[in-house]
C-alpha cells in the first residue's frame, strides 16, 4: 500500500529527488538571510504520482 507519508530514507526515494529535497530542507531549516524567502513549486497536476 502506499500512502502520501513523505520519503524519510534515500531508499524510499522512486523519484531521485532524495539530494534536492536535502538542499531544499537545509535552506529552510536555517536561513543564511535576514529577508523573507519564497520558495515555488511547480508540476503539472499529479505529477508527482507514482503510478
Amino acid at each position: 500500500m502506499y500512502t502520501d507519508k513523505p520519503a524519510s530514507i534515500q531508499s524510499e526515494d522512486y523519484f531521485q529527488r532524495y539530494e534536492f529535497s536535502k538542499r531544499i530542507a537545509s535552506i529552510v531549516a536555517k536561513p543564511s538571510i535576514d529577508k523573507s524567502l519564497i520558495i515555488g513549486l511547480y508540476g503539472r497536476w499529479g505529477e508527482g504520482s507514482r503510478y
